[in-house]
């Protein structure tokens, strides 16, 4: 019976769900690693938690009656990434046991800030609950929209490796991953064998997981990638 599958795919789809206890802690390494102002931890922090902070305010979207624009949602996750860097670079910059659900709170924050001052009016009635709801829960973070976030970055990790194989490769990772098809069933569809499959599906988990030990972001795979 095949693996339930993963939904690596564009911030704007609906992912996969996973249940609420697989969620863990965000490792401190690329804390640690920004606080002491590494290049290379910056853009990794900015290309993978930007993508996190544009989809916080699409789900705030549907709350709204009057939505929040993408070139919008683009200065609100520039705003929320800058203040982020800048605290976590601080050099009296306070210990972070989770980043994500720190920078969360940041960013609900910040959309609650846009939302009082779009248009220079006041907000609409329509939305003032929404509004109350968002600063009493602010620093609460949905188990299950916590596993699809970790899908956005694997989404963005595989954006990363992925001249590191070749299409056909990518093929099996697709089906055997993504699709959860059995090692079997892609062998059949693609003209390889079991073995194969299981290989190349292996090569690249395994591929994967590196770059997350990479950065100390172990903690951020979704459940099932830990093994082949």
């Amino acid at each position: 019976m095949p693996n339930k599958p993963f939904r690596p795919n564009d911030g704007d789809s609906t992912f996969h769900r996973y249940r609420p206890g697989d969620v863990g802690e965000t490792s401190p390494s690329l804390i640690d690693r920004l606080q002491n102002r590494e290049d290379q931890a910056t853009e990794v922090f900015v290309q993978m938690y930007s993508k996190l902070v544009r989809a916080w305010c699409r789900r705030a979207n549907k709350k709204l009656s009057e939505p929040i624009l993408r070139e919008d949602r683009k200065d609100i996750a520039s705003e929320v990434i800058t203040k982020a860097v800048r605290k976590l670079s601080a050099e009296n910059a306070e210990p972070i046991r989770n980043l994500r659900a720190w920078l969360h709170r940041i960013t609900q924050n910040a959309i609650i800030d846009f939302l009082r001052k779009r248009n220079k009016r006041p907000v609409q009635p329509s939305n003032s609950n929404v509004l109350n709801n968002l600063a009493d829960n602010v620093d609460s973070l949905d188990l299950d929209d916590e596993q699809e976030d970790k899908l956005i970055i694997l989404n963005e990790i595989v954006k990363h490796i992925k001249s590191s194989f070749s299409a056909e490769h990518w093929k099996v990772y697709q089906h055997a991953v993504v699709e959860g098809m059995a090692s079997e069933e892609v062998a059949k569809r693609l003209n390889l064998t079991g073995a194969n499959v299981r290989q190349i599906k292996s090569r690249i988990l395994k591929k994967i997981r590196q770059e997350y030990d990479n950065f100390g972001m172990e903690d951020e795979l979704p459940k099932g990638m830990t093994t082949d």
